[in-house]
């Protein structure tokens, strides 16, 4: 597979926000690799949430609970983890 850049990854991200429906979108980048210019995106029609290993919970009450109609690339700097050890699987579904 072709290696991407962010600005292809951006492009891609932008065309999956489009539409009157909320979206979440999940991004687990296993070995961290876009972390850095990860800081600095603006989508269009979303924002970028930074999940941590230590606040699904937290992140779970937020999109669920908090913020319920914004568009959110929900971008991880780790692999997925487990479904044992996810909380946020159910809203992956």
């Amino acid at each position: 597979m072709a290696e991407m850049n962010i600005k292809q990854i951006i492009d891609r991200l932008n065309a999956e926000f489009t539409g009157d429906t909320r979206k979440l979108v999940f991004w687990y980048d296993d070995n961290g690799e876009f972390v850095e210019d990860m800081q600095n995106v603006e989508l269009e029609n979303a924002k970028v949430y930074f999940l941590q290993a230590d606040n699904q919970f937290a992140t779970k009450l937020f999109l669920e609970r908090q913020d319920t109609t914004t568009n959110y690339l929900i971008y991880a700097p780790f692999p997925k983890p487990d479904v044992r050890d996810n909380h946020l699987e159910d809203t992956l579904l």
